[in-house]
């Protein structure tokens, strides 16, 4: 065994050793008690991007494409130092954007770190530009002349542990050449099909902190507020049907802007629910646990829409309002996606973005005359028919009345039972 003072100095060198923690940290890999809930939606299919993922051997045939993408963009350079000029812009940078991974990054190492991140850049910077038609597509590529392939490539820059910083990109997209000049944030809006909602784009982190902001609400809590009020009302579509409650599809400026009017409607934005979009809020739900947890927008709307669905005939009800867009066909697997999303997520219980709206919804749910009301409609004139039976019944009553009245009326004072005298 060592003495103490051998000790210390050994504990000395490790504490010497620990890497600065930067407030530039933003991309995360994902906590391991999330990624055991569904794996596969945190792991890309066909490219890595990053170092997270780099060298993974399932990913290695999208290395070719990534050289063919660099050779595109170097072809049409207007000088002939296109490659040393972005290996010298990453080097100038790389300790910023080590500083952007939330953890020291020790494989790839050196200039392979240099390599890994000129190509990734090379690769999402031309995909881009093919995608929007700033850049013609070779007659040979492969990933635009394969549907399924290009969609898993959109798939997996979604993804949190997948990223590079934006700030590098946009730098190396400055010296490309093309036509129609356009700022490298446009050609990110055009290529994802988002509305421009970020103002300055030089204040976003990666393309996941970019599809958060762009799903933000129209309104927000004001800064430093914190409002205690309920998580979460939990009562399913098909229960708040039964008390009265109305649903209406919505057009809004955001998917999150989700409100309840006076005349006991619930309004709630279109959402289309497809292949990937499980994925997609998976990561971004990790993004605003590990980096906006006492901030989150969309953790509060997956938890809100975990309360609200609950078995297959909810989700039958959102679709029938055209609310929901089931493109997984059934309506099990739509109300698993919805159930499972919140699982394993901590929310902030003192400053629930709905807790207002939840507050609402349970007042009316209790009010019982809002019940009574949704039986009658419900019962008596939830069909046609009903509603004939019903006045039918209605107009035999008031008859029957006005007989019942006009019998009494016609025995009169003389009418009535007569006396005799003896």
């Amino acid at each position: 065994m060592g003495s103490a003072s051998q000790i210390a100095i050994s504990v000395e060198e490790m504490l010497s050793r620990l890497p600065l923690q930067s407030t530039n940290s933003c991309i995360y890999r994902v906590p391991e008690n999330i990624r055991k809930t569904n794996e596969e939606a945190y792991r890309p299919m066909v490219v890595s991007i990053g170092p997270f993922h780099h060298g993974d051997p399932k990913l290695l045939p999208m290395q070719e494409q990534k050289l063919r993408y660099l050779e595109a963009l170097r072809n049409k350079a207007e000088n002939n130092n296109f490659t040393t000029d972005y290996v010298r812009i990453i080097k100038e940078h790389e300790a910023l954007i080590r500083e952007y991974y939330a953890e020291n990054i020790i494989s790839p190492a050196g200039d392979e770190f240099i390599v890994m991140v000129l190509l990734d850049s090379a690769f999402i910077i031309e995909t881009f530009l093919r995608s929007t038609g700033f850049h013609t597509i070779d007659p040979n590529d492969r990933l635009f002349l394969r549907p399924k392939i290009i969609n898993q490539v959109v798939r997996d820059l979604k993804l949190l542990e997948n990223q590079l910083p934006f700030f590098i990109l946009e730098k190396l997209y400055q010296h490309v050449n093309i036509k129609e000049r356009k700022s490298f944030g446009d050609v990110t809006y055009k290529f994802f099909n988002l509305e421009p909602r970020v103002t300055p784009i030089e204040n976003i982190k990666h393309f996941v902190d970019l599809l958060r902001t762009c799903y933000l609400p129209s309104t927000r809590r004001p800064q430093g507020l914190v409002e205690q009020g309920k998580i979460g009302f939990r009562v399913s579509i098909t229960n708040l049907q039964e008390a009265g409650i109305r649903f209406k599809s919505i057009v809004s400026a955001s998917l999150l802007d989700i409100e309840f009017d006076d005349g006991g409607v619930l309004k709630i934005p279109t959402l289309k629910l497809q292949d990937d979009t499980e994925s997609f809020f998976r990561n971004l739900v990790v993004f605003e646990q590990c980096h906006h947890s006492s901030d989150s927008y969309i953790i509060d709307y997956v938890a809100l829409l975990d309360f609200l669905i609950n078995t297959p005939k909810d989700v039958e009800l959102l679709v029938e309002k055209k609310i929901l867009e089931n493109w997984l066909g059934n309506s099990e697997d739509a109300a698993n996606v919805f159930n499972n999303l919140f699982k394993q997520v901590t929310i902030a219980s003192s400053n629930f973005y709905y807790s207002s709206l939840c507050d609402q919804l349970e007042r009316y749910y209790n009010t019982r005359c809002h019940r009574y009301c949704a039986m009658l409609r419900r019962d008596y004139f939830g069909h046609p028919w009903a509603i004939i039976s019903f006045i039918f019944a209605i107009l035999l009553f008031i008859l029957a009345l006005i007989q019942a009245i006009a019998g009494v009326l016609s025995l009169g004072p003389s009418g009535g039972f007569s006396s005799s005298k003896h």
